[in-house]
């Protein structure tokens, strides 16, 4: 819960320092790449994903109260669109051997697969407004602002799309053998 909080944490201030700054384009390298906390984008991408599977593995824990799992929702929301903003290659690269490597091996990726479905739905469609500073020129401060904007937003519609789903995942269950078929097809 504290490496998901603080990745998550750190997007969402991140976010506000660019979005309420009074010159955004300093968080950013020449090129329009996110880099700050750290000046250095794939270090800022790192610093971000680190949170997002401890996120999801909260968000999709039955055990765990419908709020704190739509928080930790929040928070993969909120990796997923710091990375976003920093438009780092090599968290891509990360990002999705860790998947290959957590689907493939984990017992609970059924599990994990729900939220992070959300999470990515969610993420995934906003990809332009989170990575056009890149191309902005002299509009970066207000591209940059507005990609701070849209990662507010983003985590506000995790959390609640979080807590409905952990509020349905306590009323709904899967059969066994469905289970174990689903789970199969997923590590394929």
């Amino acid at each position: 819960a504290g490496v998901a909080a603080l990745g998550g944490g750190l997007a969402v201030a991140t976010a506000v320092a660019v979005r309420y700054g009074s010159n955004p384009a300093t968080y950013f390298v020449p090129d329009g790449r996110l880099a700050w906390p750290v000046t250095y984008p794939n270090g800022d991408a790192a610093i971000f994903l680190v949170g997002l599977w401890p996120a999801l593995v909260l968000a999709a824990e039955r055990r765990v109260p419908g709020l704190l799992r739509g928080l930790a929702l929040g928070a993969a929301a909120a990796a997923l669109a710091g990375w976003l903003l920093t438009q780092s290659k090599g968290g891509g690269v990360g990002l999705a051997a860790s998947a290959v490597v957590v689907f493939a091996v984990s017992p609970q990726r059924l599990r994990l697969l729900v939220p992070a479905a959300i999470a990515a739905a969610l993420v995934g469609p906003q990809f332009g407004t989170l990575t056009a500073t890149y191309n902005a020129g002299d509009g970066l401060g207000s591209a940059a602002r507005h990609g701070a904007f849209t990662l507010f937003w983003l985590v506000a519609a995790a959390i609640a799309a979080g807590t409905v789903y952990a509020l349905l995942d306590r009323r709904i269950d899967v059969p066994d053998r469905a289970r174990r078929i689903a789970g199969i097809a997923v590590a394929v």
